[in-house]
């Protein structure tokens, strides 16, 4: 039986040594829940190796003093409940996580201490009264009247957190729910066996298998936390919403998204930018101690915080931004990350998980692209929200029935003095009948995924408008195109299937891309660059000089044109350093081979000055604007007509 007992606390204490190993080499930021479930380790540990050398002082009660055993089995009757008390306590805490009302907590931990400081005093009585052991005079172990009350402790502490579940119980989340249901039959049946078998010692075995229930539960379960970071991820971030919601209780959730973060990744590769966002993630772990975080989604965080009013909400908002104002240091890169935040205030209005997910995404989506970078959602952004879900279920319809059109804006050739291209632009009307605007309803279809669906019907329809004229005085027709169709690796065979089937020769067909869809992956989007230039197809750099455009890209894409965004022609004729930066620029491309266009051009004025730049064409609303497909027809007919007519006049003059 001694060789039993030895072997069954060897296990346990083995098993402990794992879990200890195992949450050592886990990123997991050390809150205080996380912090008492290592005091309950640490001390399961102490506590069985102290039993194994009680056990074997008492075989060798001849050699050693009885004072050294009487202070041994003392001391671990004291860690053997405080063991238990530690597991209960972290029981608590896990339990109570999503409660922010403190009472219960405080008053549980009240009892704990009681109840472990109470028995404590017994230990020390003991020693004068032997109600829990004794020793006889031969030095042998003998049990007190009230030797297993160290079972009774654990089981009022058990009843207390089973009166705490029941009385919590929307508040408890599944995991926890499953850890209720599981540990005190173990522990029960575990503890009939010691009572029947005296002799056995299972007390190790005991705590064993409740922080190995424990760690399976809460620690081992990759499904509800983020790889990266360490934190809880989208799913884990439903999960609490729900409960917060199912309790009632309000609460403030901020989003943080880092801008731009793919620079980072191009910069010092993915490993050390993670090493970034782990940081970021501990930051805001350590930060907002009532708090939960969460990985978001992507580059995106969530932290979920208990709402007290006003005053703590514009706490919390400044030192978000003053953090992400300064830099951050990692392995000695230095890095600024800038951010956009979205701040969703949850006061029991009776809108469900689903709803707010909806909330947070588009604040999140508006966040992006204010110049603030703060959106707080209130009855101007709910408006906002509202207009979003028309356009948003429009497009849906729209897509679905193939009711979108597909317009074209002419370019000029400076050269050749008309119109030799034109770039497809999509269009959508709503319920009504009115032209909804594209600044508006692509970026809502970008969010929604309907971008590729879009893509499509648009490249579909210019190969269609080609191919019903091939004699029509238009040498190429570019089409824009995004991040969604350079993640599909059979793009290029899709598009060569496309324009074969309706006979459409390759250089008539040009895309066009921004640089900031490229970014996040731009390895990907070269590689496909790459291949399809290789086929024969060209590609434009657009809205260069929106704030993305750096000359790496310029340099790592086989470009056939940049196209000058709006923003750069508008400023062409403000000053000289103006003039001069856009001359550099032009002069730069062609010396690279590339061609320039203008767009956005609206003034005779901008374009005699794009004119003297050496501008090769221009687009814009001075030569004209977006038409359907019938109207451009139209246009390039009369423009042959006026050019014929032009050259009849001169033949005229000639012969005259």
């Amino acid at each position: 039986m001694f060789s039993w007992s030895i072997i069954t606390e060897v296990v346990a204490f083995l098993l402990i040594f794992v879990l200890i190993l195992n949450l050592s080499f886990s990123k997991r930021t050390l809150t205080p829940i996380v912090k008492w479930f290592w005091a309950g380790l640490i001390s399961a540990a102490i506590s069985i190796i102290w039993n194994i050398l009680c056990v074997f002082l008492l075989r060798s009660k001849d050699q050693v003093p009885r004072s050294l055993n009487i202070f041994m089995n003392t001391g671990y009757f004291i860690l053997i409940v405080l063991t238990c008390s530690i597991i209960a306590m972290y029981l608590f805490e896990k339990m109570l996580e999503h409660v922010y009302d403190k009472h219960c907590i405080k008053r549980a931990r009240f009892l704990l201490v009681l109840l472990t400081s109470s028995y404590f005093v017994l230990t020390l009585v003991n020693l004068k009264t032997g109600f829990l052991f004794w020793f006889d005079e031969g030095g042998n172990y003998c049990r007190g009247i009230f030797n297993g009350i160290g079972y009774w402790i654990m089981l009022a502490e058990f009843a207390l957190l089973s009166f705490c579940y029941f009385k919590h119980h929307a508040s408890v989340s599944k995991d926890m729910m499953h850890v209720m249901r599981t540990v005190p039959p173990v522990i029960l049946l575990i503890v009939i066996i010691q009572l029947r078998n005296p002799e056995t010692l299972l007390n190790g075995t005991i705590i064993a298998f409740t922080e190995v229930i424990l760690f399976v539960s809460f620690y081992n379960q990759k499904r509800d936390t983020d790889s990266v970071t360490g934190l809880g991820n989208r799913y884990s971030f439903f999960s609490e919403l729900n409960l917060k919601i199912k309790r009632r209780q309000e609460f403030q959730i901020i989003l943080i998204s880092l801008a731009d973060f793919g620079v980072i990744n191009c910069r010092y590769g993915h490993q050390m930018g993670d090493e970034f966002l782990y940081s970021v993630a501990d930051w805001l772990d350590k930060t907002f101690k009532q708090a939960a975080a969460f990985r978001y989604v992507g580059v995106t965080y969530a932290v979920m915080l208990p709402y007290t009013g006003w005053e703590q909400a514009e706490i919390c908002r400044q030192r978000l931004i003053k953090r992400f104002q300064e830099p951050w240091e990692i392995a000695g890169k230095v890095e600024v990350l800038p951010a956009a935040f979205g701040d969703f205030i949850y006061s029991r209005n009776g809108i469900d998980a689903n709803q707010v997910i909806e909330v947070l995404d588009y604040i999140m989506s508006l966040a992006k692209r204010s110049a603030h970078k703060w959106v707080r959602f209130d009855d101007v952004v709910a408006e906002k929200l509202l207009r979003y879900r028309r356009v948003a279920d429009c497009l849906r319809k729209a897509v679905a029935d193939g009711a979108l059109e597909v317009w074209y804006q002419p370019v000029y050739s400076r050269r050749e003095q008309r119109f030799l291209s034109a770039e497809a632009l999509v269009r959508m009307k709503d319920e009504e009948g009115s032209f909804v605007s594209p600044s508006e309803f692509i970026p809502i279809a970008e969010e929604i995924g309907l971008v590729d669906r879009i893509f499509w019907f648009v490249l579909e329809e210019v190969c269609g408008f080609l191919k019903a004229d091939k004699s029509l005085p238009l040498k190429s027709i570019s089409v824009n195109l995004s991040m969604p169709q350079f993640e599909d690796p059979r793009l290029l065979e899709k598009v060569r299937d496309l324009i074969d089937r309706y006979g459409i020769p390759i250089e008539r067909i040009k895309f066009e891309i921004t640089e900031r869809e490229i970014s996040d992956d731009a390895a990907m989007a070269g590689e496909t660059v790459r291949r399809m230039v290789k086929e024969g197809f060209c590609f434009y750099l657009d809205d260069f000089g929106t704030g993305y455009s750096n000359f790496s890209s310029v340099a790592q894409f086989n470009f056939e044109c940049v196209k000058l965004d709006k923003s750069l022609v508008d400023v062409v004729q403000s000053d000289q350093k103006s003039y001069k930066l856009i001359q550099g620029l032009v002069r730069l491309f062609h010396g690279l081979g590339i061609q320039v266009i203008a767009e956005g051009t609206e003034t005779r004025e901008q374009v005699e000055c794009l004119m003297d730049l050496d501008a090769d064409q221009i687009q814009g609303y001075y030569y004209a604007k977006p038409m359907p497909g019938e109207r451009l027809r139209e246009v390039l007919e009369q423009q042959v007509q006026d050019r014929e007519d032009e050259g009849r006049e001169l033949s005229g003059m000639d012969d005259v």
